[in-house]
């Protein structure tokens, strides 16, 4: 039975990569979606495939050492020094997205990227590559980020005093209130859970109230936190962001 979407399998360079379209022709809006610490490609989908059906085509990769590129002496090493591998992981991944955009601009059923540029969604680890990305593709116009990364401000060196300092001053360089500029001209959603033990719920509402001076419009900045919920997606958090990128890259 035919589905109203389609699934294609490609390789970008060295990045295996999901693209879901609607099944009907056109030129839609593009999305990148990324998924989160020891997940793969196949865990977007149910993002992706309902994100296709509002019609939009969306990328999903593999991050560096997940999926297809699994990487067993990484796992091992991100088992012990969590924050450092996580940290090469992202940072080799948002390096490879700007080929892909240009990928995805390429192809017949997606629209010109002068118009209104390509959505990114990144959950957990995922957020975290679309943090690192934003500030070096200004391609990206459309945000959201799950249940990820925030401003930690001076609740920085106690979470994470127990890397070395090398790593931590890279992890702070990266930090989305170093790079509020470039957050300023997205269209930015911004969805935690409440009880969060990983990314809290406050470091979310931080980013938020840091961003939301810099937006020239309020309205393209939106903040969520769901009550109850710790380090999960929820169908809710799904239905957020496909009514964002519908509202803003549509």
């Amino acid at each position: 039975m035919d589905t109203p979407f389609l699934l294609e399998r490609h390789t970008l360079g060295a990045m295996p990569c999901l693209i879901v379209r609607p099944r009907t022709p056109g030129q839609y809006p593009a999305i990148v979606a990324l998924h989160g610490l020891t997940g793969d490609k196949e865990t977007m989908l149910p993002l992706a495939v309902p994100l296709a059906l509002a019609n939009f085509v969306v990328a999903c990769p593999d991050a560096r050492f997940h999926g297809e590129r699994r990487d067993e002496a990484w796992m091992r090493w991100a088992e012990q020094e969590q924050e450092v591998a996580v940290l090469r992981a992202v940072t080799e991944t948002a390096a490879e997205l700007p080929a892909l955009v240009d990928a995805l601009l390429g192809r017949a059923d997606v629209r010109p990227g002068d118009m209104e540029g390509v959505g990114i969604v990144g959950v957990s680890m995922g957020g975290l590559i679309m943090q690192t990305a934003v500030p070096q593709e200004p391609r990206f116009t459309v945000a959201a980020s799950l249940i990820s990364g925030g401003v930690w401000g001076e609740r920085f060196t106690q979470q994470y005093g127990h890397v070395r300092d090398d790593i931590r001053a890279a992890m702070a360089e990266r930090s989305v209130d170093q790079n509020l500029d470039a957050f300023a001209r997205l269209a930015l959603l911004i969805v935690a859970g409440e009880n969060d033990p990983v990314f809290p719920a406050w470091s979310a509402r931080r980013f938020y109230d840091a961003l939301l001076p810099q937006m020239t419009d309020p309205a393209r900045l939106r903040i969520v936190i769901e009550a109850g919920i710790e380090h999960a997606v929820t169908p809710s958090m799904g239905m957020e962001t496909i009514e964002w990128f519908q509202r803003w890259l549509t």
